[in-house]
Parts: structure tokens; sequence; C-alpha cells
């Protein structure tokens, strides 16, 4: 059921996953069940800063929470930065880090951008697809 204006109606999620303008892509479009339109749709994968230590001003994929926002890769398999243990580095905007060298999310932004410009690099020179999945950018 989808209820958008408190009006309930039938309604199909579907999620396609593949790139969009070179980047990650994770669509969901709702369809509605009876006359096939579209009401709403949003992708996954948004685009967030990172304010690293090293690469500064850098977009990154993020992923929305219920919450806020958090370095965790919807297009990525197993991609995220965080504290080990804890998941991955969250907070109430898209934007990470302060560009300070002795602040953890800075670290995080920094790292979390190199692994994805690795990923991109992997696929991109090699066809490597990442379906065995990514290693956590995290720390003790």
């Amino acid at each position: 059921m989808f209820a958008p204006d408190d009006e309930e109606r039938l309604a199909y999620e579907v999620v396609l996953t593949g790139t969009r303008e070179g980047r990650p892509s994770r669509l969901h479009v709702i369809v509605d069940a009876r006359s096939g339109a579209v009401p709403t749709a949003w992708d996954e994968v948004l685009d967030g800063t990172g304010h690293g230590y090293y690469y500064d001003d850098t977009s990154i994929d993020t992923r929305r929470t219920g919450s806020g926002y958090e370095m965790s890769d919807p297009g990525r398999r197993n991609l995220f930065c965080g504290i080990q243990g804890n998941g991955a580095v969250s907070g109430p905007d898209d934007s990470f880090g302060n560009g300070g060298g002795t602040d953890l999310e800075t670290a995080c932004a920094d790292a979390y951008y190199a692994a994805q410009q690795e990923w991109n690099m992997l696929r991109d020179w090699l066809g490597r697809d990442g379906s065995g999945g990514a290693f956590p950018c995290s720390w003790d």
C-alpha cells in the first residue's frame, strides 16, 4: 500500500540498480498498480560531501537513514566507513568531516573517497564489477 496525502492505493516498488551519469545508482520507483502511473521515485545513492584532510570538498556516495545520512555506499557492496564495531559514520546532514588532521570523520571522508575512486578505477580499467564486495574502512 502506498499512502501519499492519506489516500491509500495499491502500488509496487521497483528497485533499479545500475549507473546514472557514470555514478552508481539504486533507484526506487513506486508504480500505481491500477493506472501504471509513477507517483514518486528516489535514488538511494546520494551525493554527499567529504571534507577530508587530503581530499577536500569531494563528492561521495552516501545513504539516507531514518535520522540523517551515513557513509555507507548502496552502490558498492559492503563499502562503508566507520569506527570498528559501531557501523558507518552518520550525521544529520550529508556533509562529513571538517578538514582537520585529528578529526575521525575527516579521516573517514578521505579513506571513503579513496576507496570509491579505487572501486571505479578497477571497474573502468579492468572490468571488475565488485560482486565480491568491498572491505570496510574502519578504525579501532
